[in-house]
């Protein structure tokens, strides 16, 4: 069961119930007839929320590689199949700069109303921590 609600504001969010709340016993169990869904939702155990803007964003990539490859044939019975790849994946940006970081402890010098830890990782030349 998962509801998805927007409004004019251009806000959408979505609202998973599964069931998982009442099959580990974090809510009551459920009466007679009523899914394991349906008994998270009445519980107010929600799995799952997300909201996000539902704005236009104008985020840009760009990946590059390249591979190479040979085989080296050494005897009649032993081939060697030898490649080496390489490749780059640059800084996510946005056409508007509209991109924001969270670093703990940080105070936005562009918004300083803005919460302790949100930074716009353009203006202050961060780039994206890459996994």
């Amino acid at each position: 069961m998962s509801k998805t609600s927007s409004s004019r504001s251009s806000i959408t969010a979505t609202t998973i119930f599964d069931g998982s709340g009442t099959q580990q016993g974090l809510v009551p169990a459920a009466p007679a007839g009523v899914s394991d869904p349906l008994n998270d939702f009445i519980h107010g155990f929600a799995t799952l929320y997300a909201q996000n803007s539902a704005a236009r964003q104008g985020y840009r990539d760009r990946f590059s590689s390249v591979f190479f490859q040979d085989d080296w044939k050494v005897r009649h019975n032993l081939t060697l199949n030898l490649g080496i790849r390489w490749e780059y994946a640059a800084p996510l940006t946005e056409l508007r700069d509209r991109l924001n970081a969270f670093r703990p402890g940080r105070q936005s010098s562009v918004f300083p109303s803005a919460p302790t830890g949100l930074v716009f990782p353009r203006r202050f030349g961060y780039k994206p921590l890459h996994l």
